[in-house]
């Protein structure tokens, strides 16, 4: 009778050990996913919020090479380039 009660103990230490290795192992796991999916919406967000902004100086760049190719223009029929 003391054997099958010691081997029953033994089972049910077994099975608790793998319980808590499970559970940590889940929660390893589980942080390591929260973290990654947290970074995503970060980035989401960073994106989402750098876009406009981004528009704002491709527009003023574009406007930027408008105006030097105009000056360009005109130093070149001014005859600057010659000088």
């Amino acid at each position: 009778m003391a054997a099958l009660a010691a081997v029953q103990l033994y089972f049910v230490r077994e099975m608790l050990a793998a319980l808590f290795l499970f559970t940590v192992l889940f929660v390893i796991v589980a942080t390591v996913f929260l973290m990654l999916w947290l970074v995503d919406r970060a980035g989401q967000r960073t994106l989402a919020w750098a876009e406009p902004q981004t528009r704002e100086i491709a527009r003023l760049a574009r406007r930027g090479v408008a105006i030097a190719e105009e000056l360009g223009k005109k130093w070149t029929h001014t005859g600057a380039a010659h000088s």
